[in-house]
């Protein structure tokens, strides 16, 4: 009976980890109401406390708000975040100028090759993570993006945030992440 157990128990594991998906885990998050507690997902790698983000959202214009997390059985934790708002003009305007300020020794800080819009990153090509802004003047939005460990074709953000060429490792770009203070 012994010498049984031992190829059921490989099979099981090899089984698991060979199934169809890489996926073993997976939250999504639309709700408004529950943006304070995103962070608290685990294995957010860029950060403790995202700088660029809001703190809190209450009372603002939301348009989109959604939050992709997934547990990989094999290689870590994806994140897709995306959160849109439209800001009066005063706000706008000061919470764009808190982004030139916060991202000015940033590798992409506004006119830039990745998109058609000002974008100011705290956090890019490092490690697999992406955290940008990206400025919408005609609009008065902004729409604030987190990226961690997501293949190109797995992306569920707005085309309009995605960077040109973008990959989860962009070897052609610098590295740069506010959080570490150094580039790599």
């Amino acid at each position: 009976m012994k010498k049984w157990l031992l190829p059921i128990i490989i099979a099981l594991v090899l089984f698991s980890t060979c199934s169809c998906s890489d996926v073993y885990d997976e939250t999504y998050i639309s709700d408004v109401s529950a943006y304070d507690t995103i962070w608290d997902l685990p294995e957010c790698r860029a950060f403790e406390k995202s700088e660029l983000f809001p703190m809190s959202i209450d009372e603002m214009q939301v348009i989109h708000f959604s939050c992709y997390h997934q547990t990989y059985q094999l290689v870590g934790t994806g994140w897709q975040v995306e959160l849109t708002i439209k800001y009066d003009s005063d706000s706008f305007s000061a919470e764009h100028e808190r982004l030139k300020n916060l991202c000015e020794k940033s590798v992409v800080c506004g006119d830039n090759e990745y998109f058609d819009y000002p974008t100011y990153a705290t956090v890019w090509n490092w490690t697999g993570c992406f955290e940008y802004a990206v400025v919408n003047e005609q609009n008065s939005t902004i729409s604030y993006i987190y990226l961690q460990l997501i293949d190109k074709k797995d992306l569920a953000i707005t085309s309009d945030n995605i960077p040109r060429n973008y990959e989860m490792d962009m070897p052609e770009a610098e590295k740069y992440s506010l959080y570490e203070c150094v580039n790599p």
